[in-house]
């Protein structure tokens, strides 16, 4: 029992540590930038820009927390992290869910653009509303909008509340999965080698020199 204890508390802090090296100075580092960039105050909001960083986030966070987690199951991936512990609020429903990957995800990762139907036009923006589905009207056409203001903001709250869970948890399983997912996609993360270089960011344990 000791040695189980002992080796879930050294779980713990290299699951710490990737949050403290990897997830907070690059993924909410970078996506704090972008939450800057606002259509009032830049023209262009760089909605989908923000919105790219955020999906393939949860995608690779959804991917860490599955004990059997594959790379290329992108919705289950973004499923697991968006339903873990009911962190997201209830808005994000299997019908939004599947709509995030299929229209969002798929759409600005493959053609930059939400993905349409015969039928429907996605739209993706930056708006002070609350509503994460904005229904809008723009020249004549009924569009249904992400609004990425309220998908960081809920982001952002996912992670902490995450990374807060990692401090007290006594789930082994999640612990070690995190771990075993980050060290199969990189394996030498928990090398001294800096995460970053001046000119570009570089998977943690990588050498830049190479």
């Amino acid at each position: 029992m000791q040695n189980v204890t002992m080796v879930t508390e050294i779980n713990r802090i290299d699951v710490i540590r990737l949050f403290d090296k990897h997830i907070y100075p690059h993924i909410i580092g970078d996506l704090k930038l972008l939450d800057f960039i606002q259509p009032k105050t830049h023209g262009n909001g760089c909605s989908i820009p923000t919105a790219m960083l955020i999906l393939s986030s949860l995608e690779f966070i959804g991917y860490l927390l599955r004990p059997t987690g594959n790379l290329d199951d992108t919705q289950g991936n973004i499923t697991t992290a968006l339903k873990h512990n009911n962190y997201f609020p209830d808005t994000y429903t299997t019908e939004v869910i599947e709509n995030l990957v299929i229209f969002y995800r798929h759409g600005i990762m493959h053609s930059f653009y939400p993905r349409q139907t015969a039928t429907k036009i996605y739209g993706i923006h930056k708006s002070d509303n609350i509503l994460l589905i904005e229904n809008l009207v723009c020249e004549g056409h009924n569009i249904t909008s992400l609004n990425v203001n309220v998908l960081s903001l809920n982001f952002k709250a996912f992670v902490d509340k995450l990374y807060q869970e990692v401090f007290i948890t006594d789930d082994t399983i999640i612990l070690e999965s995190i771990l075993k997912g980050f060290k199969l996609r990189y394996p030498e993360y928990l090398t001294n080698t800096s995460p970053t270089t001046d000119q570009t960011t570089i998977p943690y344990g990588v050498n830049s020199n190479k």
